[in-house]
């Protein structure tokens, strides 16, 4: 506990970059990690009692580069606070957050990141943003820039509490954004219009193994050459408002 890395960089081949265990207090400032293979940062509870959470990590400024798996992981941690994660040529996530609460981060930016696999720039999973089989806003999001790869934004596994401010994502293979079994999440806000450019549909979806995505806002995004798909049709007080595209429109409740 009470640990404290001001700087750091590492290249090369690692399994990871740099990985923490049960730990508590965590600060990482400067963070760079030029790699050829292995995971960015990882920070888990994963050993004798999972029940218990890790508590109060920081990270300032990440930039991770040609990780093969992801480039920033979280698992089963309360208490995140990130400046900024750049991810360039990351085969999985740059970010992703999974069984965690009250996270804070500023920017995450990734350039050829998830290309050809399921994650995405900014993906939450495993219940991430639960707190007592419910789901407040404890996630919040700044932005997130998406360029290439695969997708922009992945929330999934019943995860939700999420707010994120603003996207700007473009020539992703995948979708853009992708709600799926998540839970009181909104993207975007009325005072500064998200864009998303020539990428994978805007998608709220839900598998038959958890219960169904409701609560989902999608806001002030304007898209080209991108369309729009929901199905099934999420529950509760879900909705697209003031979202613009040249491509397909395809949800519910027009």
């Amino acid at each position: 506990s009470n640990i404290s890395i001001p700087n750091f960089r590492a290249t090369g081949t690692p399994a990871y970059g740099m990985f923490f265990r049960d730990v508590s207090n965590l600060h990482l400032g400067n963070v760079e990690l030029v790699l050829t293979y292995g995971l960015g940062i990882r920070v888990d509870n994963h050993g004798n009692n999972r029940a218990l959470r890790v508590t109060n990590l920081r990270i300032d400024d990440a930039y991770v580069e040609g990780a093969s798996k992801h480039g920033v992981e979280t698992y089963g941690v309360d208490g995140v606070a990130i400046g900024r994660v750049v991810a360039r040529d990351v085969q999985y996530s740059g970010l992703i957050i999974n069984d965690s609460v009250n996270c804070e981060v500023g920017l995450i930016d990734g350039d050829n990141v998830a290309a050809d696999t399921g994650y995405a720039v900014f993906r939450m999973a495993n219940r991430s943003g639960r707190i007592a089989d419910d789901y407040p806003a404890n996630i919040h999001i700044e932005r997130v820039i998406a360029r290439g790869g695969g997708r922009g934004v992945f929330c999934t596994s019943e995860s939700g509490g999420a707010v994120i401010d603003y996207v700007d994502i473009e020539d992703t293979d995948n979708e853009c954004i992708l709600v799926e079994n998540c839970y009181s999440v909104v993207i975007g806000n009325s005072g500064e219009q998200s864009r998303v450019v020539n990428s994978g549909e805007l998608r709220i979806a839900a598998r038959d193994e958890f219960a169904n995505s409701r609560d989902i806002s999608i806001l002030n995004i304007a898209m080209s050459l991108t369309s729009v798909h929901e199905s099934p049709c999420a529950d509760g007080n879900s909705g697209f408002l003031n979202v613009e595209t040249s491509g397909t429109y395809d949800v519910c409740g027009l």
